[in-house]
């Protein structure tokens, strides 16, 4: 990925009341943040950075727009950036499985520095409802496979050298101003 892309980011400081160390807690706790605001619509697919002291949330709207493997490029990116402890996609997904129709979901997947994961996935209806009877959860530490096309961001940040620069836009004039 070369040039320059206009991204919405959002970063500050990471409150671990709210976003805890542990993997298990983090993963809960963002979830039910997510599913709290699907009364609200399907959340649109973003990428989150967590390091010991900030988080960066960054919508991956445009990034998907490029197509060709751009948005796991720019989430291993992500994950290249110094400091970077986890990294996690929120997404409303497709899953595919050998004989079973398409599924649509709600999916919150974990990446830590060491290739651990954590996955959450919320089906959702024809009518893009949630089937909370259907939610489930899986962790690489019991065994799981990693679902094809998520995770693997530190890896590939690792193998090819990538590391996300972002550039603030340059000051406003008048910006300072109240009107």
């Amino acid at each position: 990925m070369s040039g320059r892309l206009q991204l919405q980011v959002r970063a500050g400081p990471r409150d671990l009341s709210r976003l805890p160390l542990d993997e298990d807690a983090l993963g809960e706790a963002m979830f039910a943040d997510a599913a709290a605001r699907l009364q609200q619509g399907l959340p649109p697919p973003v990428g989150v950075a967590l390091s010991g002291h900030g988080v960066q949330q960054i919508d991956l709207r445009p990034i998907i727009a490029l197509g060709d493997g751009a948005p796991m490029r720019f989430l291993a990116s992500m994950a290249g950036q110094p400091d970077v402890d986890c990294l996690a996609q929120l997404a409303v997904l497709q899953q595919r499985r050998a004989g079973r129709p398409v599924e649509r979901g709600l999916c919150l997947f974990i990446e830590w520095t060491d290739c651990r994961w954590w996955m959450r996935w919320l089906p959702l209806d024809a009518q893009r409802a949630p089937r909370w009877a259907a939610v489930r959860t899986q962790r690489a530490r019991e065994g799981w496979p990693r679902p094809t096309g998520l995770g693997g961001w530190f890896s590939l940040a690792r193998r090819a050298e990538l590391c996300l620069r972002l550039d603030a836009p340059g000051e406003q004039p008048g910006l300072h101003l109240v009107h």
